[in-house]
């Protein structure tokens, strides 16, 4: 496979890397670019690094396995409808893309659809990130090392069956899909009035289900390191304040109360009947179709 150029979600620290991972966000740093990542002085950038040196000489994990894939499912189902619900939004916006002749106003339609479509990706990655990590677990292949002769484990061979993805890039990918949809509502100086959902009951339900993928990941990822939590807080915010700024629904306005309600509430209030007698009297006759 070809090297290609890859960087920090983070940090956007540039390294060459061999393997090709699918969409824009679905990025990784290989060793030598975590030794620069580690340089960067971003501390979230420095606490994965630590994370992920760990996991080369950590221990199967303490969690059991039946918490584990209950949590894995639970997210995979959350990041399903968030992929599902994402669809409607960015069909709507290319139908207004090709009803828009204004360049300005046209140019931001296109660039709103472009970050769906970029945070669309991101979440497809993430669910097959979690799909193969669950397979993993589901084969009993987690961590195994190669033996010495001796049979303790191997480290300078490294691991069978150990993805280069974990459950902390998994949350990277997830935040940067958060911090895309961000970008796609943002309101403009000359079209402010575009940042908002064009289909606010599906983009409610994207954006809830995305944090709710957050918040399960991350209270996994807690049991092994405690200030992960600090690490995705502020996606958790964004997505929070994305819902209730783009997604606000305009309730329906009644036209009036009903023939019914009219007749009932002049036969309640003498005042209502005295005043509905005089607006009749006042009334400019009309001819009443039968």
């Amino acid at each position: 496979m070809a090297p290609t150029t890859s960087s920090c979600a983070r940090c956007q620290t540039t390294s060459t890397n061999t393997r090709v991972l699918v969409g824009v966000f679905a990025v990784r740093c290989d060793d030598a670019a975590d030794r620069r990542v580690t340089a960067c002085g971003d501390a979230i950038c420095r606490r994965r690094v630590a994370r992920k040196a760990s996991m080369v000489t950590q221990q199967p994990d303490t969690i059991p396995a039946a918490t584990a894939e209950d949590s894995m499912r639970r997210a995979v189902a959350q990041l399903i409808a968030t992929f599902e619900n994402l669809g409607p939004e960015h069909q709507a916006l290319r139908t207004e893309e090709s009803q828009t002749s204004a360049k300005e106003r046209r140019g931001t339609v296109v660039r709103m659809g472009e970050n769906i479509a970029h945070a669309a990706r991101a979440v497809s990655l993430t669910i097959t990130v979690l799909a193969t990590m669950h397979g993993l677990r589901d084969l009993g292949v987690t961590h195994q090392f190669s033996k010495t002769a001796e049979g303790d484990d191997y480290h300078p061979l490294g691991q069978a069956g150990s993805t280069p993805e974990s459950l902390d890039d998994a949350l990277t990918y997830l935040a940067e899909a958060a911090a895309t949809l961000g970008k796609a509502y943002a309101p403009t100086k000359k079209h402010p009035g575009l940042a908002v959902a064009r289909n606010p009951e599906h983009m409610r339900v994207a954006l809830s289900s995305l944090r709710a993928a957050l918040n399960t990941l991350c209270a996994d990822l807690c049991k092994r390191d405690a200030e992960a939590a600090e690490d995705y807080a502020p996606a958790q915010t964004l997505l929070s304040e994305l819902e209730d700024r783009v997604c606000r629904t305009v309730p329906i306005q009644k036209n009036g109360p009903s023939a019914e309600e009219v007749a009932a509430a002049i036969r309640a209030d003498p005042e209502v009947a005295r005043a509905a007698v005089e607006a009749l009297a006042a009334r400019t006759p009309v001819e009443v179709v039968a």
